[in-house]
């Protein structure tokens, strides 16, 4: 059960690997895009038609339609990597061997939909992938094991998002493997120490220029790809997509724009941002030099 690229290498692994029978595929709907509202197939879909594997995607994973064919496929475990649905304890008590997730942190650290981002705008130095057995609660169940990563000072939401989906699948198969021929003891987590990742939504990237130029730095990258940092300047929404700290020289107020040599600064709460990438409402992508050709005026701004 997974829906985007980042549950392909740990479905991939399992497909592949001939001690496992992958005897179906469950996806989110195909879902709208652009402005034409194109329907596209989820990555986990595209995958599973290629490898001949039944695929299903129900609206509503909670449908009693749903729970009788997973119970006539019988699976011996099912394996969920951002599947993007709540199982039911009605399925999670199906198969043989329980339900077994694949979460992009070290549990209990990050509970939640967006653990990648969260570790990233918290200025963890650390994070990782969790196997557990799912119960009825949120990223609650006892762990099977952890894998670590470094979280590098240029990671961002992309690029930590691939490192952990290939993370995920290096132990998959033979955890998989350990804890059916108990091997493994599943560990109960430390309630105590969780924290949570809501889900993101657009309003969440907004930039607040109040904050330390290290937090704002770190939402940007946080929030690379989606939903995207951005601030707005004559009333248009402005993205704010690639920066990094700047000299604490001059001091500057929250928002303010300065252009200094080739530099462009913008003030915040702590400290000076130095942006180098752009994106007005309704423009593309555009490297500070060329965006500053284009609007003069921008330098000596204030953004809010």
């Amino acid at each position: 059960m997974g829906t985007p690229g980042f549950a392909l290498p740990a479905f991939q692994a399992l497909a592949n690997n001939d001690k496992f029978e992958v005897i179906a595929a469950y996806t989110q709907p195909d879902r709208p895009v652009g402005k034409k509202q194109t329907l596209l197939p989820s990555a986990v879909k595209i995958f599973a038609q290629k490898q001949n594997i039944p695929v299903y995607q129900p609206a509503d994973i909670n449908n009693q339609t749903t729970i009788k064919q997973i119970k006539l496929l019988a699976p011996d475990i099912i394996v969920v990597v951002a599947y993007g649905m709540i199982l039911p304890t009605a399925i999670l008590n199906i198969p043989k061997y329980g339900c077994v997730n694949i979460h992009a942190s070290l549990l209990p650290r990050w509970r939640g939909a967006s653990p990648i981002a969260f570790a990233i705008l918290n200025g963890d130095v650390e994070t990782g992938v969790t196997y557990m057995l799912m119960d009825e609660k949120l990223d609650h169940g006892p762990i099977l094991k952890q894998i670590k990563a470094p979280i590098s000072s240029e990671d961002t939401l992309d690029t930590l998002s691939e490192k952990l989906a290939k993370l995920g699948t290096e132990n998959l198969c033979q955890t998989l493997l350990d804890y059916v021929e108990n091997v493994i003891n599943p560990l109960p987590q430390d309630d105590s120490a969780a924290t949570v990742a809501k889900s993101l939504t657009r309003d969440d990237a907004k930039i607040d220029w109040h904050e330390p130029a290290e937090r704002v730095e770190r939402k940007i990258r946080a929030f690379d790809p989606w939903p995207g940092t951005f601030c707005l300047w004559n009333d248009k929404r402005l993205k704010i997509n690639k920066a990094k700290l700047g000299t604490d020289e001059p001091v500057l107020e929250p928002g303010e724009v300065r252009k200094i040599d080739e530099r462009v600064l913008i003030g915040t709460g702590q400290g000076n941002l130095e942006i180098s990438e752009l994106q007005l409402e309704g423009k593309k992508p555009i490297q500070i030099k060329e965006f500053l050709n284009g609007f003069s005026d921008f330098n000596g701004a204030r953004l809010i």
